[in-house]
């Protein structure tokens, strides 16, 4: 009988074969390696189980096999991400003991196919869809520190050294226990849920869909100022400034905050925008205001209150470098009563970022005025229409085909050339515009659903033939576009340019 030949990978140095197991990118062939030896399988598997990711009940019947058989291989689990469809919830529930042994845990989401935020009368009949992972007492005890003892040392350390969480998902309400309908809003209450905000390792956490009220902060209170977490993201809650102020004060520094609140599914609950009150709001904003360097809010049309008891003012956000902002937030509006030299809302050299949506009213400015407006106040302005109602092409004809920007566009070409400039100087000054396509889909976007596209429609750093302006792009087209009426390029362009005039339906070729 033939002797069994000799892998040459056994000869190789356990550093060299840990450099080889990381560039095998597929599963499959990884598994292949793990059942060639007993030495191959320590180096493979814990690349076959460092991200796992849970879409059916299978897939939780297959782990707890998988750790059942080898209990190292729960430790071996870097990343879960638990994104299950309505129709496979069934088994999801037997992860709740087995997340308990993934001690090494570093990224988790946990997104279930709960509604965004159904009326009262909707939950009564149809919210049985809450969560098979029980995240609120699984953050309290992952966020415990435990003695750990080695041959050298006893150090404390905390349970599951988790770095990054997203969590979509809702416990069940209190149900009445007469008529068995769902009481109050229990399942989108953030409540004693708040624990997550405590976790001694966590940077970055994102939240969709609860109440942020300010309930919790007895629970955040103890804690001021103890945690590392560095970026925070609300995507469609209901926000109150009192909650806010609380879970700001917990972060030592905080450097990202997105603060989308709930422009969908609003029926059936009453709830005051952060805008509504822009000082407290601002207030809970300086909690960080010596680590932020970026701020997203989304909050829709809230009025501004015509007085406020003090000056509003974001000079002091000394470290923020961008922010993005519904055209309509309390933010923007306090930025919007920056006129230098002689007033700063703004903190210096921001690069801002407008949203604006096309069916707003037809009472409002043009959209180039408003450009002009802010160009005078930042130095790097990115301009955005949001396009969820009408195709992009209509956008497009707003802006540059509308007899009414004409002279508009001719003054933002004038001001955004050198000599306009008397604030900012020339190689700071930048305007882009564009356009965000909806896919159909509204956020919290979860897994396979397409995002909004952002499509560039004009960058002003993109220089015209002749070095003075920028050149408005057409999409899908290698033309471009000038303001009607601005013949300064005319000389310096090639013979039989195709330009389109701004504020005049004629193509022209010089």
């Amino acid at each position: 009988m033939a002797a069994l030949s000799r892998c040459p990978l056994h000869d190789l140095a356990d550093e060299l074969l840990v450099g080889i197991v990381a560039q095998v990118g597929s599963k499959k062939d990884l598994c292949s390696l793990a059942v060639t030896c007993s030495r191959l399988q320590a180096f493979a598997e814990p690349r076959i189980y460092e991200d796992y990711l849970v879409r059916h009940g299978s897939h939780v019947l297959r782990i707890l096999d998988c750790v059942a058989k080898r209990p190292e291989r729960a430790l071996a689990i870097r990343a879960l991400h638990i994104q299950y469809p309505s129709r496979d919830r069934a088994g999801i529930t037997f992860l709740n003991p087995v997340m308990r042994q993934m001690l090494n845990l570093r990224e988790l989401t946990i997104e279930a196919p709960c509604c965004n935020d159904p009326s009262n009368l909707m939950l009564s009949e149809y919210f049985h869809h809450e969560g098979k992972i029980q995240y609120a007492d699984y953050f309290t005890w992952a966020s415990e520190m435990v003695r750990e003892t080695t041959p050298m040392s006893t150090q404390l350390r905390v349970r599951v050294p988790l770095q990054t969480f997203t969590l979509h998902s809702h416990m069940a309400s209190l149900r009445d226990r007469r008529t068995g309908q769902i009481q109050g809003r229990d399942a989108f209450n953030m409540g004693k849920n708040a624990a997550i905000f405590l976790h001694p390792t966590l940077r970055n956490l994102t939240i969709s869909c609860f109440d942020i009220n300010e309930d919790i902060a007895p629970i955040l209170s103890p804690k001021y100022g103890s945690t590392p977490l560095k970026s925070l993201t609300f995507d469609e809650c209901n926000i109150k400034v009192e909650g806010l102020a609380a879970i700001l004060s917990v972060p030592k520094a905080l450097e990202r905050l997105t603060l989308g609140e709930r422009m969908h599914c609003l029926e059936g609950y009453l709830h005051s925008p952060l805008g509504t009150n822009p000082a407290p709001f601002l207030d809970a904003l300086a909690l960080q205001e010596h680590s932020l360097q970026f701020i997203k809010h989304i909050g829709g049309h809230t009025p501004f209150p015509a007085h406020h008891s003090r000056k509003l003012s974001m000079a002091n956000f000394t470290q923020i470098t961008k922010m993005e902002l519904d055209l309509h937030s309390a933010l923007a509006n306090i930025l919007s009563e920056t006129a230098p030299p002689w007033s700063l809302t703004a903190p210096p050299n921001l690069h801002l970022r407008l949203i604006r949506c096309t069916s707003a009213s037809t009472k409002e400015k043009t959209t180039p005025q408003r450009m002009l407006e802010w160009l005078r106040r930042v130095p790097e302005l990115d301009y955005i229409l949001e396009n969820d109602v009408i195709p992009r092409n209509h956008a497009v004809t707003e802006l540059w085909y509308c007899e009414a920007c004409t002279e508009t566009w001719a003054e933002i070409a004038e001001f955004l050339a050198p000599q306009g400039q008397p604030q900012i100087s020339t190689d700071q000054r930048r305007l882009r515009v564009f356009v965000l396509e909806s896919t159909g889909f509204i956020p919290p976007y979860m897994l396979g659903e397409p995002r909004p596209v952002e499509t560039l429609l004009y960058d002003s750093s993109v220089h015209g033939h002749d070095g003075y302006g920028a050149t408005l792009y057409l999409p899908g087209t290698g033309d471009f576009l000038v303001p009607y009426g601005w013949t300064r390029l005319k000389d310096d362009l090639e013979p039989g340019t195709q330009i389109h005039l701004i504020g005049s339906n004629r193509c022209q070729s010089w």
